[in-house]
């Protein structure tokens, strides 16, 4: 008897304790500070946040944070992705109980971290069905429906074929898309299984901007203007007006902020953008994507925000503009320094060797700020910070190391300006 007691005591332990157990630090970046591993351990309603660092805990207000840990994908989930760009994540159907509904105007889904939600009709951008699983592949289907600015929806299939018209529903047993084509009052019937994607019209272009951006364990990627734990809940409200509450702080696995007291230059336009081939293969760069047009992605690890660009090239950035759009009576000059972390993307396939320079424009003349070692795939993302001073312009250069420009997938991650 005392032995059944002590097998069933141990899987209770397990049961609740071993989340606990096995929670890892990630690592934190803060504002005008240097990385730390950390765990997060709270959050309030006036957007202070709790980390425990070592045996401290320090509190850090939103607009202090830059980034806390990575966001993760699922891509062997379907997906839903709302006007302000929160990516939700269903849960799998199960006994004959759908995971997605959508009617004239309301649509119904169960997530796999958050529980059922309904909301609006209009609040939807976009359904991924049966996307690719290759994460590539699956951000630019993802990219392409979001695109979709058109007055009507558009439903892409697996072969690559697209029709457009207006979405009538996705009934209960999620097995038939109802669907208008252009020009028809009759809707037809369409197999759920060989739609990759829909994307829905009459939407405005820009999305919905948030303060913060949320990672979920279970993939899900929301755009939030506030994250309140307690009482073993999550209370999430979305940019677009969403409120979400389902969870716990054991679901968030990354945290990014938003907010203004930071810029990233993927949320600028580049004053001028010069690539010099090695052969005759122009390359544009990329913002918040790697040249492949997947996620920016180092050693396994998904980069929200950055810049993607191919050896030889130079991105040059104004800052003077950036500096009075966000200038306030008590500073004149806002930003004080460029900082980022540069790496050669996975997509390079284990290849790639460049040299990372920064340039600055003083009072007419450019000088170089910094110079980093040569940085080969495989290589941690090696810290930059530069110092701007006076400077008008900032000019990101990306020079050939080893093998001319031979998988020379040069990210600048998280680059902005503090």
């Amino acid at each position: 008897m005392g032995q059944i007691v002590f097998v069933f005591y141990s899987i209770v332990v397990t049961m609740f304790f071993i989340p606990w157990m096995t929670c890892s630090a990630e690592p934190l970046l803060l504002v005008d500070q240097g990385p730390s591993d950390a765990l997060i351990v709270g959050c309030k309603e006036d957007g202070i946040l709790a980390f425990q660092i070592v045996d401290e805990t320090r509190a850090v207000s939103l607009p202090d944070l830059i980034r806390w840990s990575n966001p993760q994908e699922n891509l062997d989930h379907h997906e839903v992705v709302l006007v302000d760009g929160s990516r939700l994540v269903l849960a799998k159907s199960w006994s004959g109980k759908k995971s997605l509904q959508i009617s004239a105007d309301t649509i119904t889904l169960r997530t796999v971290g958050l529980g059922d939600i309904a909301m609006p009709r209009s609040k939807l951008r976009s359904i991924l069905l049966n996307a690719p699983e290759n994460n590539t592949r699956r951000t630019r289907l993802r990219d392409q429906l979001v695109a979709n600015a058109g007055k009507n929806d558009r439903i892409c299939f697996t072969n690559g074929d697209t029709l457009s018209g207006r979405l009538v529903e996705i009934a209960q047993s999620g097995s038939v898309i109802k669907f208008n084509l252009d020009g028809t009052s009759e809707a037809v019937s369409l197999p759920t299984d060989r739609v990759a994607g829909i994307s829905f019209g009459s939407l405005p272009v820009s999305l919905v901007k948030g303060s913060l951006a949320i990672g979920l364990s279970d993939g899900s990627y929301l755009v939030a203007n506030s994250l309140v734990a307690e009482a073993g809940s999550l209370s999430i409200k979305l940019a677009c007006a969403v409120q979400l509450t389902a969870g716990n702080l054991h679901e968030v696995v990354y945290l990014q902020s938003l907010s203004t007291r930071v810029v990233y230059l993927s949320d600028l336009e580049a004053t001028d953008y010069r690539h010099e081939p090695f052969l005759d293969i122009p390359w544009q760069y990329q913002r918040d994507r790697s040249l492949s047009g997947g996620p920016l992605t180092v050693g396994q690890l998904i980069y929200a925000k950055g810049l993607a660009v191919h050896a030889a090239s130079r991105l040059t950035y104004d800052l003077s503009a950036q500096s009075r759009a966000v200038a306030t009576p008590q500073r004149e000059k806002s930003f004080h320094r460029f900082v980022a972390q540069v790496a050669i993307d996975d997509a390079s396939g284990g290849r790639g060797s460049v040299v990372f320079q920064v340039f600055l424009l003083q009072a007419g003349e450019l000088q170089l700020a910094l110079t980093t070692p040569v940085i080969r795939a495989g290589n941690a993302p090696l810290p930059i910070s530069v110092n701007l001073g006076d400077a008008e312009q900032i000019v990101l250069v990306v020079e050939y190391a080893d093998r001319g420009d031979q998988g020379d997938y040069a990210n600048w991650l998280d680059a902005r300006l503090e």
